[in-house]
């Protein structure tokens, strides 16, 4: 487990350029909605100093007025934009299956993303199976050209999977949850079996990411075109190294809750009062992401090293 962490940085200090390229595609990606919502946020403000007050102290009154005019993807401006409230209220979504819900402009970035996604790993994959020590620019676009076909399917079998696991599991419990919060004697039992439902969720949720992602490894390292045939594959191949991979998950997963708690102790540190103190909270906002893509990577890198290995 450690030599293949091991292992996954070296491969992916070969292949610093990955996230330099991931980082670029999200931040492309994200300022399709940033813009759009930020100008709606000014607009709202209207003539005079209204917009340095809101900066200095949340006003909720202005918040629930602009989400009630606001439509779009400025519907869901909300604090919990701020500090750790992004990564709770996305797993939020993921595991309750919201995503449907979410307006049409932040549905039509998420395909982007997902397309360009399937590109950039892809890419990365393809070039650690091809060129493990490193390779030019072209060569590397090359050969996301050659997987993009591949991967894409993937993400699409992924997402229909997701959508099955929704419609078996997250929805009947949803309801149950919901019939059961009804009847709750108190809020704090109605907490309880909703953090029961996340924990039944959230599992299931990170297997199936698991899963997908040594399809990825399978169909990078085997040169294999049948996406369902490596998604077999790749549960096989977990069944057979469950407790090394499990292993190897937990240093990985324990690596990006680190950076993330890192983050959060940063971000409430920094005084957001002026403009010094927002583009302070920017930039760590941008070192946080960059890291995040890293340890994705690191995720891969490992993984694949831990397949060439057990394999």
């Amino acid at each position: 487990m450690i030599k293949s962490a091991k292992r996954g940085l070296g491969l992916l200090a070969c292949y610093k350029k990955a996230v330099v390229f991931a980082y670029a595609a999200n931040l492309g990606v994200a300022l399709l909605l940033a813009v759009p919502m930020l100008r709606s946020i000014d607009e709202s403000f209207g003539d005079g100093l209204y917009d340095r007050q809101v900066v200095e102290s949340i006003d909720h009154d202005w918040l629930e007025l602009f989400r009630e005019r606001a439509s779009g993807a400025a519907s869901t401006f909300s604090p919990a934009v701020l500090g750790l409230g992004p990564f709770l209220e996305h797993w939020e979504t993921l595991l309750e299956g919201d995503l449907p819900a979410l307006p049409a402009e932040i549905l039509l970035v998420a395909t982007l993303y997902l397309v360009l996604n399937a590109f950039l790993n892809g890419a990365f994959l393809g070039s650690l199976s091809f060129d493990p020590q490193g390779t030019v620019i072209r060569e590397y676009f090359r050969t996301g050209g050659e997987f993009f076909g591949r991967f894409l399917r993937m993400a699409l079998l992924a997402a229909s999977l997701y959508i099955l696991l929704q419609i078996v599991v997250a929805i009947p419990l949803g309801f149950l949850l919901e019939n059961i919060e009804k009847t709750a004697e108190t809020a704090r039992s109605g907490f309880y079996w909703r953090f029961s439902f996340f924990l039944l969720s959230f599992p299931l949720v990170l297997l199936l990411g698991v899963l997908v992602d040594y399809a990825k490894i399978i169909l990078a390292a085997e040169d294999r075109t049948s996406v369902l045939l490596a998604l077999f594959t790749s549960c096989a191949f977990f069944l057979r190294n469950l407790p090394a991979l499990g292993g190897l998950y937990l240093i990985l997963s324990g690596a990006a809750v680190l950076w993330l708690l890192l983050y959060a102790a940063l971000e409430n540190l920094l005084p957001q009062g002026s403009g010094l103190g927002i583009a302070a909270a920017f930039a760590v906002q941008q070192a946080y992401l960059a890291g995040r893509l890293a340890i994705r990577h690191w995720f891969y890198s490992a993984q694949f090293s831990f397949y060439l290995q057990r394999r």
